[in-house]
Protein backbone atom coordinates (compact mmCIF):
# COMPACT_ATOMS: atom_id res chain seq x y z
CA UNK A 1 0.00 0.00 0.00
CA UNK A 2 1.21 3.22 -1.24
CA UNK A 3 2.39 5.55 1.86
CA UNK A 4 2.68 10.09 2.47
CA UNK A 5 5.24 11.35 3.36
CA UNK A 6 4.37 10.80 7.09
CA UNK A 7 3.42 6.96 6.78
CA UNK A 8 -0.44 7.26 6.86
CA UNK A 9 -1.70 5.21 3.33
CA UNK A 10 -2.10 7.36 0.69
CA UNK A 11 -6.05 5.96 0.11
CA UNK A 12 -7.23 7.36 3.74
CA UNK A 13 -5.21 10.62 3.23
CA UNK A 14 -7.12 10.94 -0.28
CA UNK A 15 -10.71 10.09 1.58
CA UNK A 16 -9.94 12.41 4.27
CA UNK A 17 -9.14 15.44 1.75
CA UNK A 18 -12.04 14.82 0.18
CA UNK A 19 -14.31 14.79 3.18
CA UNK A 20 -12.78 17.71 4.61
CA UNK A 21 -13.44 20.11 1.13
CA UNK A 22 -16.65 18.78 0.85
CA UNK A 23 -17.14 19.45 4.53
CA UNK A 24 -15.86 23.04 4.19
CA UNK A 25 -13.29 21.91 7.27
CA UNK A 26 -10.95 24.78 6.30
CA UNK A 27 -7.87 23.47 8.83
CA UNK A 28 -8.05 19.66 7.47
CA UNK A 29 -8.35 20.54 3.93
CA UNK A 30 -4.86 22.18 4.39
CA UNK A 31 -3.25 19.66 6.63
CA UNK A 32 -3.67 17.06 3.86
CA UNK A 33 -3.38 18.97 1.29
CA UNK A 34 0.32 19.77 2.71
CA UNK A 35 0.31 15.53 3.49
CA UNK A 36 0.12 15.35 -0.43
CA UNK A 37 2.01 18.26 -2.18
CA UNK A 38 5.23 16.70 0.11
CA UNK A 39 4.78 12.69 -0.62
CA UNK A 40 5.97 11.58 -3.61
CA UNK A 41 3.91 11.35 -6.43
CA UNK A 42 1.71 13.09 -4.28
CA UNK A 43 1.41 16.41 -6.79
CA UNK A 44 -0.32 14.75 -10.00
CA UNK A 45 -2.68 12.77 -7.12
CA UNK A 46 -3.77 16.52 -5.81
CA UNK A 47 -4.37 17.69 -9.06
CA UNK A 48 -6.70 15.06 -10.00
CA UNK A 49 -8.53 15.05 -6.86
CA UNK A 50 -9.01 19.13 -7.40
CA UNK A 51 -10.23 18.51 -10.32
CA UNK A 52 -12.55 15.93 -10.05
CA UNK A 53 -14.28 17.77 -7.02
CA UNK A 54 -14.35 21.00 -9.59
CA UNK A 55 -16.56 19.15 -11.90
CA UNK A 56 -18.76 16.66 -9.55
CA UNK A 57 -19.42 19.10 -6.80
CA UNK A 58 -18.67 22.83 -8.66
CA UNK A 59 -19.78 23.20 -11.83
CA UNK A 60 -23.13 22.76 -11.29
CA UNK A 61 -23.36 25.45 -9.20
CA UNK A 62 -20.83 27.84 -11.45
CA UNK A 63 -18.13 27.36 -13.94
CA UNK A 64 -16.41 30.60 -12.60
CA UNK A 65 -13.69 28.17 -11.27
CA UNK A 66 -12.91 27.13 -14.46
CA UNK A 67 -10.64 29.67 -16.15
CA UNK A 68 -9.22 30.48 -12.29
CA UNK A 69 -8.03 26.90 -12.08
CA UNK A 70 -6.53 26.28 -15.60
CA UNK A 71 -4.57 29.00 -15.39
CA UNK A 72 -3.17 27.93 -11.60
CA UNK A 73 -2.47 24.48 -13.20
CA UNK A 74 -0.46 26.06 -16.04
CA UNK A 75 1.41 27.91 -13.27
CA UNK A 76 1.86 25.10 -11.37
CA UNK A 77 3.35 23.21 -14.00
CA UNK A 78 5.64 25.72 -15.16
CA UNK A 79 7.01 25.22 -11.50
CA UNK A 80 6.96 21.54 -11.73
CA UNK A 81 9.67 21.86 -15.12
CA UNK A 82 11.35 24.49 -13.67
CA UNK A 83 12.26 22.68 -10.13
CA UNK A 84 13.49 19.57 -12.33
CA UNK A 85 10.84 17.48 -11.89
CA UNK A 86 11.86 16.50 -8.30
CA UNK A 87 9.39 16.84 -5.40
CA UNK A 88 11.41 18.03 -2.77
CA UNK A 89 12.71 21.48 -4.57
CA UNK A 90 8.73 21.95 -5.91
CA UNK A 91 7.18 21.20 -2.20
CA UNK A 92 9.81 23.55 -1.12
CA UNK A 93 8.87 26.68 -3.01
CA UNK A 94 6.89 29.29 -1.05
CA UNK A 95 5.18 30.21 -4.05
CA UNK A 96 3.76 26.50 -4.96
CA UNK A 97 2.44 26.41 -1.60
CA UNK A 98 0.90 29.94 -1.63
CA UNK A 99 -0.51 28.74 -4.73
CA UNK A 100 -2.37 25.37 -3.46
CA UNK A 101 -3.06 26.58 -0.36
CA UNK A 102 -5.41 29.68 -2.71
CA UNK A 103 -6.61 26.85 -4.24
CA UNK A 104 -8.02 24.87 -1.11
CA UNK A 105 -9.48 28.25 0.71
CA UNK A 106 -11.17 28.71 -2.56
CA UNK A 107 -12.49 25.41 -2.34
CA UNK A 108 -13.89 25.29 0.92
CA UNK A 109 -15.68 28.16 0.39
CA UNK A 110 -16.80 27.91 -2.77
CA UNK A 111 -20.90 27.17 -3.18
CA UNK A 112 -21.17 23.09 -4.07
CA UNK A 113 -24.29 21.37 -6.16
CA UNK A 114 -23.39 17.91 -6.65
CA UNK A 115 -24.02 17.00 -10.09
CA UNK A 116 -26.43 13.66 -10.48
CA UNK A 117 -25.17 10.24 -9.90
CA UNK A 118 -24.08 8.39 -13.58
CA UNK A 119 -25.79 4.91 -13.84
CA UNK A 120 -23.48 1.83 -12.90
CA UNK A 121 -22.50 -0.47 -15.23
CA UNK A 122 -25.35 -2.82 -13.93
CA UNK A 123 -28.29 -0.36 -14.26
CA UNK A 124 -26.36 0.32 -17.99
CA UNK A 125 -27.00 -3.51 -18.92
CA UNK A 126 -30.39 -3.96 -17.57
CA UNK A 127 -31.37 -0.60 -19.50
CA UNK A 128 -29.44 -1.69 -22.05
CA UNK A 129 -31.59 -5.53 -22.21
CA UNK A 130 -34.96 -3.47 -22.84
CA UNK A 131 -33.67 -0.23 -25.40
CA UNK A 132 -31.80 -2.18 -27.72
CA UNK A 133 -34.74 -3.57 -29.59
CA UNK A 134 -36.55 -0.15 -29.36
CA UNK A 135 -33.52 1.57 -30.62
CA UNK A 136 -33.29 -0.27 -33.76
CA UNK A 137 -36.52 -0.56 -34.99
CA UNK A 138 -37.82 3.34 -33.32
CA UNK A 139 -34.69 5.40 -32.85
CA UNK A 140 -34.71 9.07 -32.86
CA UNK A 141 -35.40 9.62 -36.63
CA UNK A 142 -33.57 13.00 -37.20
CA UNK A 143 -29.83 12.75 -37.04
CA UNK A 144 -28.48 15.63 -34.56
CA UNK A 145 -25.95 18.24 -36.55
CA UNK A 146 -23.36 17.45 -33.88
CA UNK A 147 -23.33 13.92 -34.22
CA UNK A 148 -23.87 14.22 -38.30
CA UNK A 149 -20.82 16.40 -37.84
CA UNK A 150 -18.36 14.28 -35.92
CA UNK A 151 -19.19 10.36 -36.64
CA UNK A 152 -17.94 9.17 -39.32
CA UNK A 153 -19.49 5.76 -41.73
CA UNK A 154 -16.59 3.34 -42.23
CA UNK A 155 -14.43 4.43 -39.50
CA UNK A 156 -16.87 4.86 -36.00
CA UNK A 157 -19.39 1.80 -35.34
CA UNK A 158 -23.04 2.47 -36.08
CA UNK A 159 -24.19 1.76 -32.68
CA UNK A 160 -22.66 5.21 -31.54
CA UNK A 161 -24.14 6.99 -34.47
CA UNK A 162 -27.24 5.47 -32.65
CA UNK A 163 -26.70 6.14 -29.30
CA UNK A 164 -24.95 9.37 -29.59
CA UNK A 165 -27.78 10.47 -31.25
CA UNK A 166 -29.99 9.87 -28.64
CA UNK A 167 -27.59 11.45 -25.78
CA UNK A 168 -27.23 14.93 -27.71
CA UNK A 169 -30.97 15.08 -28.48
CA UNK A 170 -31.84 14.21 -24.75
CA UNK A 171 -29.02 16.83 -23.49
CA UNK A 172 -30.87 19.49 -25.59
CA UNK A 173 -34.18 18.83 -24.24
CA UNK A 174 -32.81 18.92 -20.50
CA UNK A 175 -33.83 14.52 -19.98
CA UNK A 176 -31.37 14.35 -17.61
CA UNK A 177 -32.43 10.89 -16.63
CA UNK A 178 -32.39 9.87 -20.13
CA UNK A 179 -28.97 11.70 -21.07
CA UNK A 180 -26.95 10.15 -18.01
CA UNK A 181 -28.03 6.50 -18.89
CA UNK A 182 -26.95 6.72 -22.62
CA UNK A 183 -23.96 8.29 -21.88
CA UNK A 184 -22.84 5.92 -19.39
CA UNK A 185 -23.86 3.38 -21.91
CA UNK A 186 -21.62 4.87 -24.31
CA UNK A 187 -18.53 5.02 -21.80
CA UNK A 188 -19.22 0.86 -21.38
CA UNK A 189 -18.90 0.06 -25.15
CA UNK A 190 -15.08 1.46 -24.81
CA UNK A 191 -14.42 -1.83 -23.37
CA UNK A 192 -14.92 -3.31 -26.29
CA UNK A 193 -13.02 -0.89 -28.82
CA UNK A 194 -10.57 -2.89 -30.59
CA UNK A 195 -11.51 -6.16 -30.14
CA UNK A 196 -12.49 -8.06 -33.14
CA UNK A 197 -15.83 -7.42 -35.19
CA UNK A 198 -17.13 -4.95 -32.28
CA UNK A 199 -16.72 -1.23 -31.03
CA UNK A 200 -14.61 0.50 -33.49
CA UNK A 201 -13.78 4.89 -33.58
CA UNK A 202 -11.75 6.78 -35.41
CA UNK A 203 -8.60 8.36 -33.46
CA UNK A 204 -9.55 11.73 -31.75
CA UNK A 205 -7.16 11.92 -29.22
CA UNK A 206 -4.17 14.23 -28.84
CA UNK A 207 -1.08 13.04 -30.40
CA UNK A 208 0.96 13.42 -26.97
CA UNK A 209 -1.50 10.42 -25.29
CA UNK A 210 -0.27 6.82 -25.59
CA UNK A 211 -1.59 5.46 -28.89
CA UNK A 212 -3.62 3.00 -27.52
CA UNK A 213 -6.06 5.60 -25.73
CA UNK A 214 -6.48 8.11 -29.11
CA UNK A 215 -9.66 6.28 -30.16
CA UNK A 216 -11.25 5.95 -26.33
CA UNK A 217 -15.13 7.22 -26.76
CA UNK A 218 -14.14 9.69 -24.53
CA UNK A 219 -12.57 11.85 -27.23
CA UNK A 220 -15.29 10.58 -29.26
CA UNK A 221 -17.94 12.19 -27.14
CA UNK A 222 -15.91 15.00 -26.30
CA UNK A 223 -16.13 16.31 -30.25
CA UNK A 224 -19.66 15.93 -30.04
CA UNK A 225 -19.79 17.99 -26.91
CA UNK A 226 -17.43 20.61 -28.49
CA UNK A 227 -19.78 20.73 -31.86
CA UNK A 228 -22.98 21.28 -29.79
CA UNK A 229 -20.78 24.26 -27.77
CA UNK A 230 -21.71 26.33 -31.17
CA UNK A 231 -25.15 26.06 -30.67
CA UNK A 232 -25.30 27.50 -27.10
CA UNK A 233 -24.77 31.09 -28.28
CA UNK A 234 -23.13 33.21 -24.88
CA UNK A 235 -22.10 30.39 -23.46
CA UNK A 236 -19.99 28.71 -26.32
CA UNK A 237 -16.50 29.67 -24.93
CA UNK A 238 -17.53 28.96 -21.57
CA UNK A 239 -18.48 25.28 -22.59
CA UNK A 240 -15.52 24.88 -24.62
CA UNK A 241 -13.15 25.97 -21.70
CA UNK A 242 -14.69 23.68 -19.84
CA UNK A 243 -14.27 20.45 -21.86
CA UNK A 244 -10.52 22.04 -22.71
CA UNK A 245 -9.71 21.63 -19.11
CA UNK A 246 -10.88 17.69 -18.80
CA UNK A 247 -8.79 17.24 -22.32
CA UNK A 248 -5.72 18.87 -20.74
CA UNK A 249 -6.04 16.59 -17.72
CA UNK A 250 -6.21 13.26 -19.13
CA UNK A 251 -3.14 11.64 -18.31
CA UNK A 252 -3.65 12.89 -14.55
CA UNK A 253 -7.42 11.82 -13.89
CA UNK A 254 -7.68 7.93 -13.73
CA UNK A 255 -10.19 6.06 -15.84
CA UNK A 256 -13.12 6.44 -13.07
CA UNK A 257 -12.20 10.17 -12.67
CA UNK A 258 -12.43 11.08 -16.58
CA UNK A 259 -15.91 9.04 -16.48
CA UNK A 260 -17.24 11.33 -13.44
CA UNK A 261 -15.62 14.17 -15.20
CA UNK A 262 -16.84 13.80 -18.78
CA UNK A 263 -20.57 12.50 -17.21
CA UNK A 264 -20.77 15.88 -14.99
CA UNK A 265 -20.23 17.71 -17.72
CA UNK A 266 -23.03 15.92 -19.30
CA UNK A 267 -24.78 16.54 -16.56
CA UNK A 268 -24.18 20.27 -16.48
CA UNK A 269 -25.31 20.82 -20.56
CA UNK A 270 -28.14 18.87 -20.00
CA UNK A 271 -29.61 21.04 -17.33
CA UNK A 272 -28.80 23.85 -19.47
CA UNK A 273 -28.98 26.85 -17.07
CA UNK A 274 -24.74 27.56 -16.56
CA UNK A 275 -25.13 29.60 -13.41
CA UNK A 276 -22.29 31.85 -12.95
CA UNK A 277 -21.94 33.31 -9.56
CA UNK A 278 -18.83 35.22 -8.68
CA UNK A 279 -15.61 32.96 -7.60
CA UNK A 280 -15.34 33.49 -3.95
CA UNK A 281 -11.46 34.59 -2.72
CA UNK A 282 -11.97 36.24 0.17
CA UNK A 283 -8.55 38.60 0.32
CA UNK A 284 -8.28 38.12 4.16
CA UNK A 285 -9.08 34.66 4.73
CA UNK A 286 -6.52 33.81 2.01
CA UNK A 287 -3.92 35.92 3.68
CA UNK A 288 -4.52 34.28 6.36
CA UNK A 289 -4.44 30.85 6.24
CA UNK A 290 -1.22 31.48 3.90
CA UNK A 291 0.43 33.38 6.52
CA UNK A 292 -0.50 30.19 8.80
CA UNK A 293 0.24 28.09 6.44
CA UNK A 294 3.65 27.48 7.24
CA UNK A 295 3.09 26.16 10.67
CA UNK A 296 1.70 23.15 8.72
CA UNK A 297 4.40 21.92 6.79
CA UNK A 298 6.52 22.52 10.16
CA UNK A 299 4.23 20.09 11.74
CA UNK A 300 4.57 17.74 8.72
CA UNK A 301 7.97 17.77 8.84
CA UNK A 302 8.49 16.82 12.37
CA UNK A 303 6.37 13.88 11.29
CA UNK A 304 8.15 13.34 8.80
CA UNK A 305 11.42 12.65 10.80
CA UNK A 306 9.47 10.39 13.57
CA UNK A 307 8.11 8.50 10.73
CA UNK A 308 11.84 7.79 9.32
CA UNK A 309 13.00 6.98 13.15
CA UNK A 310 11.04 4.43 13.57
CA UNK A 311 11.23 3.04 9.83
CA UNK A 312 15.21 3.02 10.76
CA UNK A 313 14.04 0.77 13.88
CA UNK A 314 11.54 -1.25 12.19
CA UNK A 315 14.99 -1.86 9.48
CA UNK A 316 17.55 -2.26 12.05
CA UNK A 317 15.44 -4.79 14.24
CA UNK A 318 15.04 -7.01 10.73
CA UNK A 319 18.50 -6.63 9.66
CA UNK A 320 19.47 -8.29 13.36
CA UNK A 321 17.12 -10.64 13.12
CA UNK A 322 18.24 -11.76 9.87
CA UNK A 323 21.63 -11.89 10.78
CA UNK A 324 21.09 -13.47 14.25
CA UNK A 325 19.68 -16.72 11.41
CA UNK A 326 22.46 -16.40 9.46
CA UNK A 327 24.62 -16.67 12.13
CA UNK A 328 22.83 -19.89 13.11
CA UNK A 329 23.88 -21.67 10.20
CA UNK A 330 27.59 -21.05 11.04
CA UNK A 331 27.17 -22.84 14.79
CA UNK A 332 29.08 -25.82 16.01
CA UNK A 333 26.72 -28.48 17.19
CA UNK A 334 27.48 -27.98 20.78
CA UNK A 335 26.14 -24.76 20.43
CA UNK A 336 23.26 -26.09 18.12
CA UNK A 337 22.46 -28.21 21.34
CA UNK A 338 22.83 -24.95 23.89
CA UNK A 339 20.38 -22.93 21.63
CA UNK A 340 17.82 -25.69 21.71
CA UNK A 341 18.57 -25.75 25.36
CA UNK A 342 17.65 -22.21 25.54
CA UNK A 343 14.58 -22.21 23.81
CA UNK A 344 13.04 -25.35 25.29
CA UNK A 345 13.28 -23.89 29.07
CA UNK A 346 11.98 -20.57 27.61
CA UNK A 347 9.11 -22.52 26.28
CA UNK A 348 9.07 -24.61 30.33
CA UNK A 349 8.68 -21.86 32.17
CA UNK A 350 6.13 -20.28 30.09
CA UNK A 351 3.96 -23.49 30.28
CA UNK A 352 4.65 -23.55 34.22
CA UNK A 353 3.38 -20.17 34.60
CA UNK A 354 -0.08 -21.31 32.06
CA UNK A 355 -0.32 -24.43 34.27
CA UNK A 356 0.68 -23.77 37.63
CA UNK A 357 3.56 -26.10 37.63
CA UNK A 358 7.01 -26.11 38.91
CA UNK A 359 8.68 -28.14 36.77
CA UNK A 360 11.93 -28.13 39.47
CA UNK A 361 9.80 -31.17 41.28
CA UNK A 362 10.02 -33.25 38.32
CA UNK A 363 14.28 -33.07 38.06
CA UNK A 364 16.41 -35.91 39.93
Amino acid sequence: MAETITGFASTEVTRTLIGSIIQGDRAGTQRWTAELLCSEKGYPKLLSIYIFIGYRYFLPASYSWVPHIRQKIRLLEERWRSSGATTRAFRNSTEVRSIVAEWSEIWCQQQQKPSPKIPTKKEVFTAAATLKVNLKTNATPTLHPSVKAVWKAHYDSDDLRILANELIWAIQYHQMTRALLYFAWLWELDEERGKEGTVKLLKRGPAHIPEATRDHIGWFLLSILEHYAGYLGTKKQAVLETLDLWKETWLLLGKTQRRGCLGAICAWLTEGTFPDSMLIKNPNQIRQVLGDNEAVYGIIKNEMEGHNEHKEEVAAAAEKKRAKEIDRFSMTKEQKEQESMKKMDLVNKKLAAVMGIDFTDFED
